[in-house]
């Protein structure tokens, strides 16, 4: 169950004629609406809005069995018991009391924080590239003036004799 109104269904599904394709999560709600819940994970939503549209479409005539059945077969279940969770859930004492309303919902889920952490990741990497370059200019400055502080000392060019500790 996702919170108190939602009960899934099945996880990946996709039983329906001539497809390859799989609805991410399909619920049942309290009054009976059917709900497909799409997740997308990629920076755009890969036209997830279009994809949950066809997905209701399909789904829109399943029958109350039809969900027994895809209930029992996405949680390991005998139909029976199925029958009896999705029963309770909506309330019915029988199937006689208990219809899908014939409504579809959908449920659109953008994982934007996972689209955030690739655009925080590129740009801590440019940040990081950037510091790290001028962390290296400074190391290089720094050698660069080492070097010229050492031929000065060797060469009397600076007089460093009183400068040593006793």
């Amino acid at each position: 169950m996702i919170g108190e109104d939602l009960l899934v269904v099945a996880e990946e599904f996709g039983e329906w004629d001539d497809s390859n394709r799989r609805i991410d999560l399909l619920c049942v709600a309290r009054d009976g609406a059917l709900v497909v819940v799409e997740i997308k994970r990629t920076a755009d939503g890969g036209h997830m809005e279009l994809q949950a549209i066809r997905y209701a479409a399909v789904v829109s005539g399943m029958t109350l069995d039809q969900v027994v059945h895809a209930h029992a077969r996405a949680h390991s279940l005998e139909e029976e018991v199925s029958r009896t969770t999705v029963l309770g859930f909506l309330q019915s004492e029988s199937d006689d009391e208990a219809a899908l309303s014939g409504a579809v919902r959908i449920v659109l889920v953008f994982c934007a924080h996972l689209a955030a952490h690739g655009w925080l990741h590129a740009e801590g990497d440019a940040a990081l590239d950037t510091l790290t370059a001028e962390a290296q200019r400074a190391i290089d400055l720094l050698e660069e003036r080492r070097s010229a502080l050492i031929s000065a000392a060797v060469t009397g060019l600076i007089d460093v004799r009183g400068l040593a500790p006793a």
